[in-house]
This record gives C-alpha cells, sequence and structure tokens, in this order.
C-alpha cells in the first residue's frame, strides 16, 4: 500500500544539498553503470551506497525482485549501530530503536492535532482521522498504541532532538 510522506523543510533542504553533491553524483553513476536496462524511468534511490546500491529495499518494492543482490538491511544496521555509539557519550540512551522515531512522529502529531480539537477546529473523528492517514494505518487502533506507548515524552523529544542534532549537522 502506497504512503504519503511528509519532510519537514529541514530534512528537505538536507536531501536537496546530499542530491546536489558529488558525492551522491558518484554513488548514482555507479548505480546506473550496475542496473543499466533493470530499471526505467525514475526509479533511483536517495540513499545509496559507494557500490550503487539502496541502503535498503522493503520486499514490497517492486523492484526488489529485480535486483541481483537486494539490501537486507545490514547497511542501515551498521550506521545505527555507529550512531548509537557515537550519541551515548551524550546521554543517548542506550535502548533506542528507530520505531522511537515513528512514535515520536505519531505523538508529535497528536499533540499538535489536539490543539486543534481543544480549539474547536477539528472534530475528534478528524483528529483520528488525519492522524490514522499519516501514519498510514487502515485503524486508528493501531495509530492509539503508538500515541500511548511513549510515557517519557518529553525526555524522548530531547533523545530525538540529540539524535537529529548529531545527525543533521552539516558543519561537521
Amino acid at each position: 500500500r502506497g504512503n504519503e510522506i511528509v519532510f519537514s523543510k529541514i530534512l528537505f533542504d538536507k536531501i536537496n544539498i546530499l542530491l546536489k553533491s558529488d558525492l551522491y553524483k558518484s554513488r548514482l553513476k555507479s548505480y546506473e553503470e550496475k542496473n543499466i536496462n533493470r530499471f526505467k524511468g525514475n526509479d533511483v534511490y536517495i540513499f545509496i551506497t559507494s557500490h550503487g546500491s539502496p541502503y535498503y529495499m522493503s520486499k514490497n518494492d517492486p523492484n526488489y525482485k529485480k535486483m541481483l543482490n537486494p539490501p537486507r538491511g545490514g547497511d542501515i544496521n551498521r550506521i545505527v549501530k555507529k550512531l548509537k555509539e557515537d550519541l551515548v557519550p551524550f546521554g543517548f540512551p542506550v535502548d533506542y530503536t528507530f520505531h522511537w522515531n515513528r512514535a515520536m512522529f505519531a505523538q508529535f502529531c497528536y499533540r499538535n492535532l489536539l490543539k486543534l480539537y481543544n480549539n474547536k477546529k477539528i472534530s475528534y473523528n478528524d483528529l483520528e482521522m488525519i492522524l490514522k492517514k499519516r501514519m498510514g494505518h487502515s485503524s486508528f487502533d493501531t495509530t492509539k498504541r503508538y500515541i500511548t506507548e511513549i510515557e517519557n515524552y518529553d525526555e524522548i523529544l530531547n533523545n530525538q532532538d540529540l539524535f537529529e542534532n548529531f545527525t543533521f549537522d552539516v558543519e561537521k
């Protein structure tokens, strides 16, 4: 099932910087040489390894079966491990998982939509429908689990800020 992906302006700007970089152009060239005649049109991935493969592909990706050696997440796991090692000295929790990002996103959206509901700008049914759609869920019950699983929201929000500042700091 297709989902609409919404990027923050900051992330959008950072991705544009990446797409214009010599590093990306070099990796894109490797990707195109490696996959010539295999993909049509704009079937190009943004996050490409130095050897010209996507860092990750879902098994549901229409191109997954076209790949000679589809990525299975090893590169992502190495990146996550390295990020955790680098961030722990700054107080980042050792048990952090990227699933927290999704839960944080749900919590952030919920709190902002709740303000609109409390100001009578949307109904609670609208709040549920908007949040369910943003999360890509078919049932609000699934979405509700995301917004109730975070007990220490402020602490996790601080950790999310640490992660984003460390990850997207272009001056480093």
